[in-house]
């Protein structure tokens, strides 16, 4: 019981079930006095407290926004912001997270291999971005990742076996066919077999 128990994130437990068991069956009075009384009677963590202890577990039940654009300046922003709504309505908060180094509107964002990957999209200054960067959960930063081969915006974006497709979008004014992979093991680009037809996310 204690090797199953060493497993069990415990914050992430509901506290009513706790209760409820506590009065029940008295292996689980007894496991539940060992191992789950100060859930039961510290608050549970919020914020940054609760992001700390909720990083074992992974990050598969967060919700992640990555740029965007400001709503008065209307210019793209690098923000970035998590939500891990768990099993606790209270925990519904949103936990400031390393910006990006460049600013975004227009970009395309996806999880693979345990990092956040984006790329492409416009900054400030309207230009078309080729340039990318993977954010590492474990560490709170961003690194830059190889360009693409072709700027673009408005794009679609997939993760399909570990690798990393971007699909159309479009450049400056000209919508786009074409399709590249990027492989996060050798980080590498390499061109795909072109759609039939133009897609843009606009």
């Amino acid at each position: 019981m204690k090797e199953v128990m060493s497993a069990v994130w415990m914050q992430g437990l509901d506290l009513s079930y706790l209760r409820e068991q506590s009065m029940g069956e008295p292996l689980m009075r007894e496991v539940i006095r060992e191992f789950c009384q100060k859930v039961l009677t510290e608050d549970p963590p919020q914020g940054e407290a609760m992001l700390t202890a909720f990083k074992p577990r992974g990050y598969s039940e967060c919700i992640v926004l990555v740029g965007g654009e400001d709503r008065r300046t209307r210019k793209p922003i690098a923000v970035t912001r998590c939500m891990c709504p768990l099993y606790d309505t209270n925990r519904q908060k949103w936990i400031e997270l390393q910006p990006m180094s460049v600013a975004r509107l227009g970009h395309g964002v996806v999880a693979a291999e345990g990092f956040l990957f984006v790329m492409g999209g416009t900054d400030e200054n309207k230009t078309v971005l080729d340039t990318g960067e993977k954010y590492d959960p474990d560490s709170n930063s961003w690194s830059p990742i190889p360009p693409m081969l072709q700027p673009r915006q408005n794009f679609g974006v997939v993760e399909v076996d570990g690798l990393i497709y971007v699909l159309g979008g479009e450049a400056e004014d000209i919508a786009l066919t074409t399709v590249e992979v990027f492989d996060p093991h050798f980080s590498s680009w390499k061109i795909q077999t072109s759609m039939t037809m133009i897609r843009k996310d606009k």
